[in-house]
């Protein structure tokens, strides 16, 4: 409708608009301020993206958005409708001055890279959600919490699912399905779990992954680590000093705890013929000693 319509220098939307096509308002940097559509039955694809808008009141009716919202850099806020099934692909994607959203207990998915690159420091999944597409993390950096209601992990695009929002960041989950969400395809890459009701934070991990990995049982507050090194590598210990494997334990306060590997080892001898031993080293794997030994010394057969 005004997609890429510099030259307006303002608008002002009724309230009681009913519809908003794909690319209505695309590009068009003169739309500022709130927008509140109490009527709307439409919302398409682009509607007010690379708009300079602030914060948006969708109502509680409207249960379908496009991906309506793309590089919109001063969009502060967003009232999202209460019976929404899904937050659609590249929906908020570049809103860095997101800081906040809430997200409705009705919404089933979030699509591709639709919260990608935005500035939400904290950020709850309704227990509603079932799916999440690729990339609706990524580069989330101000991410600091992120609290998942759902018993049952929302199913991952891909068993290498990346997050992509800092490492810091809280992941929390209630105590009793801290377990599964430990052993889900794209969750179990998640280091920093913290359960609720609280019994503190924990983060287990390998001090190289290419040495050797760590997988974690846990129920609630009950723990089971087992270390399995890679091909030439072998485990050590446990951070804390303990040495079993696997290890049990049962979480009393915040815990850290990283697998300790490293390479394996062997013994090379360098030998006279008649077996004695000139020279011997401790090398690991995949190399040889320097000889520093003495001269061999060939045996003298008797006349």
């Amino acid at each position: 409708c005004f997609g890429e319509c510099h030259k307006i220098r303002a608008f002002n939307i009724p309230r009681e608009t009913r519809y908003i096509g794909d690319r209505a308002f695309w590009v068009v940097d003169s739309l500022r301020g709130t927008i509140r559509l109490d009527s709307l039955e439409y919302l398409g694809e682009n509607a007010f993206s690379s708009t300079s808008i602030d914060s948006v009141i969708l109502p509680d009716h409207l249960n379908t958005i496009g991906g309506a919202f793309v590089d919109c850099p001063n969009l502060a806020y967003v009232h999202l409708p209460a019976s929404l099934r899904e937050i659609p692909d590249n929906c908020f994607t570049h809103d860095t001055a997101l800081h906040e959203l809430v997200i409705p207990d009705s919404v089933e998915r979030i699509g591709y890279s639709a919260l990608y690159n935005t500035g939400i420091r904290e950020l709850t999944l309704p227990a509603s959600l079932q799916y999440l597409e690729r990339a609706v993390f990524l580069y989330m950096n101000a991410l600091e919490r992120m609290t998942v209601l759902s018993a049952t992990p929302p199913t991952c695009e891909s068993s290498d699912y990346t997050f992509g929002f800092p490492e810091s960041c809280m992941v929390e989950v209630a105590c009793d399905a801290i377990g599964a969400y430990r052993q889900a395809a794209g969750w179990s890459s998640l280091t920093n779990y913290v359960t609720n009701p609280y019994i503190g934070t924990s983060a287990f991990s390998s001090n190289n992954i290419s040495w050797g990995t760590v997988a974690i049982e846990q129920d609630c507050a009950d723990i089971t680590l087992m270390a399995t090194p890679k091909a030439h590598y072998h485990f050590v210990r446990w951070s804390n000093g303990e040495t079993a494997n696997p290890y049990s334990f049962t979480q009393t306060g915040d815990t850290v705890i990283q697998a300790i590997f490293e390479i394996d080892r062997f013994r090379v001898a360098f030998l006279n013929c008649d077996s004695s031993v000139i020279y011997e080293d401790s090398v690991v794997y995949n190399t040889m000693p320097v000889y520093v030994g003495g001269t061999p010394v060939h045996p003298v057969s008797p006349d």
